[in-house]
């Protein structure tokens, strides 16, 4: 069976103020504007899997009895569920250059331990 074709891929500004206040009011989560792109992409398969065609039928799913169950799932497609604290290596390779790069003025200037 294939996939249901969404008819509008576009999250319009209702139905991210549906979104953003179920998400807030469910989790205490905030959505600014500026991530509508990201929660567009990342509902996406849910529109998918559900068969609905566009995010206002989404959010009328949503407020729904039968859609009470699609919260949980909202709310786990919308926040990151990776929680090591390397998650994003770039972060700690950017840090390691930047100490490295001022370590030998810090020598100098002996303001830290050299641990002998």
């Amino acid at each position: 069976m294939n996939a249901p074709r969404l008819s509008s891929t576009t999250l319009d500004p209702d139905s991210f103020r549906a979104i953003a206040e179920l998400a807030y009011r469910e989790s205490g989560l905030i959505l600014a504007d500026k991530k509508a792109t990201m929660i567009q992409s990342r509902l996406r398969h849910r529109l998918r899997n559900l068969g609905l065609s566009d995010f206002a039928a989404y959010c009328s799913y949503l407020q729904s009895e039968d859609g009470r169950e699609e919260h949980q799932h909202l709310i786990s497609a919308l926040t990151t569920n990776v929680s090591h604290f390397f998650r994003e290596s770039h972060h700690f390779d950017t840090l390691g250059k930047l100490v490295a790069k001022r370590l030998p003025e810090l020598r100098a200037a002996d303001a830290c331990a050299s641990g002998r």
